[in-house]
């Protein structure tokens, strides 16, 4: 076993325009999601300066993960998945601009409801792209 099997194989990536672009997309979707949690956080710390109000923040972001987490899976066993990752893809930019928007006109408090449907989409659309169908076979890595 050389370096060659220590590495990870990105055969899929170079043969598949489609998965290189559902690739980095999700990774920059990903990233973005991140970054949206931890710049939410800071905002309300920003604004407050309470421990409770950003763990409460915290409380709102977990949630989803937790409650949508069990749920999601089975929904999307149900539906298309690939209408359902570009429903929430939407979903959780919608999102994203609205926290945006929020921002950049200054003190209008951010409601949990939006931060809670951020995470919302943000979860549900990891489980559609997580499930077992979204890549085809004959795209696997050997071995």
């Amino acid at each position: 076993m050389g370096l060659r099997g220590l590495l990870v194989d990105v055969t899929p990536l170079r043969r598949s325009p489609q998965f290189r672009r559902l690739w980095i997309g999700g990774a920059l979707s990903g990233f973005g999601g991140q970054m949206t949690l931890v710049a939410v956080m800071f905002q309300i710390w920003q604004t407050t300066h309470s421990t409770m109000w950003t763990g409460a923040v915290g409380i709102a972001q977990v949630t989803p993960v937790i409650g949508c987490g069990m749920f999601a899976g089975s929904v999307v066993d149900h539906v298309d998945r690939r209408t359902f990752y570009l429903v929430t893809t939407i979903g959780q930019a919608v999102c994203s601009l609205m926290l945006a928007a929020q921002g950049f006109l200054g003190h209008v408090p951010v409601t949990g409801g939006v931060v809670v449907a951020t995470q919302s989409c943000f979860v549900a659309r990891r489980r559609a792209r997580s499930s077992p169908d979204c890549c085809r076979r004959r795209n696997w890595p050997r071995g």
